[in-house]
């Protein structure tokens, strides 16, 4: 049986933000081709905030998860197949917001 490599937190989080960006990528796809795939879109967000200690219910959740959603659409300009240094730098990219986000809160900041 092969061994799963215990991952630090950070690359578990980058590991799923990466894991969301495929996905999105293939929702914006089948978009783009007018198949509907909203039923289909996994969440993982609420997953990766949760691990990043930004509260569910905070006041500017609204605000997080539009700067969140921004940030993901730029994986429609990637080749998910061919270009993972560009994907990996937008999931790096979009983790540097989160911390940011995740500091900024747990100072108790708005």
């Amino acid at each position: 049986m092969k061994k799963i490599p215990n991952l630090s937190k950070k690359a578990l989080i980058i590991s799923l933000i990466k894991d969301d960006l495929i996905h999105l990528r293939l929702v914006y796809g089948l978009d783009a081709m007018q198949i509907n795939a909203d039923d289909y879109m996994l969440h993982l967000c609420e997953t990766i905030f949760s691990l990043m200690g930004i509260p569910e219910k905070h006041k500017h959740m609204e605000e997080i998860l539009e700067n969140y959603i921004y940030l993901t659409k730029k994986v429609k300009r990637i080749n998910v197949l061919s270009s993972h240094t560009k994907l990996d730098k937008l999931a790096h990219e979009i983790y540097g917001y989160l911390r940011v986000v995740g500091r900024r809160l747990s100072k108790g900041g708005d």
